[in-house]
């Protein structure tokens, strides 16, 4: 039985890919063993006849344990006895742990087995079962990616007060602050902005420049209101040259 609102095309993908899984996959995974355990999976029942009606309920709880299904409903179809999710065939609760160790057995990790299973197969809490298979296989957790850590520069320290300041804007209880330190002394300017604009930067250094003078460089994190044109007209004025500008990563801006 089959959604006739599918097109013909769609249809034939649904049904040439139920060949694909009976060719390629392990015997355990064959189509007719998911068909078979389907029609013994209670709640999978449930949705079969649901699909073969046509007929569902008008509204769902988020708790009821079809409502993963329900929010589904245009997209599922029966092909040869399975459920459908698009390409997706729904594996039965019996077999979504053997599916799970078969395609873990390769221990890519959580984002490649998310990507892996997702691409052929659907269940509920399908990405959960991924989770904590992956997060509990010794294997997986020994060769995982880690994200490249940043390489730590120490800036040469400052042989007087207002020779290197840094800036940068952070938020807090909703509302946005610009903040300038002096990398000798540690001294902090802070001020409170209507928003992170090149527009409240330029006048607070101006107010800051006026009571303590022009530092020999100033760094940032390269944010977009330090690299507007604004900003760089602001520091090609014939006042503000004697101070020379750079941007670094957000890992060191603070360091030295």
């Amino acid at each position: 039985t089959s959604d006739f609102s599918q097109s013909p095309k769609d249809l034939l993908s649904s049904v040439n890919y139920l060949q694909h899984i009976n060719e390629n996959c392990p015997s355990r995974l064959n189509w007719k063993k998911i068909r078979s355990e389907t029609s013994k999976d209670p709640l999978l029942a449930k949705v079969y006849s649901h699909i073969h009606s046509g007929v569902w309920p008008h509204g769902i709880s988020r708790e009821d344990s079809l409502f993963p299904f329900w929010r589904r409903k245009e997209q599922l179809t029966i092909e040869h006895g399975c459920l459908m999710w698009g390409y997706r065939v729904i594996i039965p609760v019996k077999l979504q742990q053997g599916i799970s160790n078969i395609l873990h057995s390769t221990h890519l990790g959580i984002t490649k087995m998310k990507g892996l299973v997702r691409s052929s197969f659907w269940w509920p809490n399908l990405d959960k079962t991924i989770e904590d298979l992956t997060k509990n296989c010794e294997i997986c957790y020994k060769f995982r990616s880690e994200p490249p850590r940043s390489i730590l520069n120490p800036w040469p320290w400052p042989s007087k007060p207002w020779t290197r300041l840094h800036i940068d804007h952070f938020s807090f209880n909703q509302k946005y602050f610009f903040v300038a330190m002096d990398s000798c002394s540690k001294w902090i300017e802070c001020f409170q902005v209507p928003s992170p604009s090149v527009d409240g930067v330029i006048e607070k250094l101006t107010e800051c420049f006026s009571r303590f003078g022009l530092p020999r460089s100033i760094t940032s994190d390269g944010a977009p209101c330090f690299q507007s044109s604004e900003f760089t007209k602001f520091f090609n004025r014939p006042r503000n040259k004697s101070s020379y500008w750079s941007t670094v990563s957000s890992s060191n801006k603070w360091r030295g």
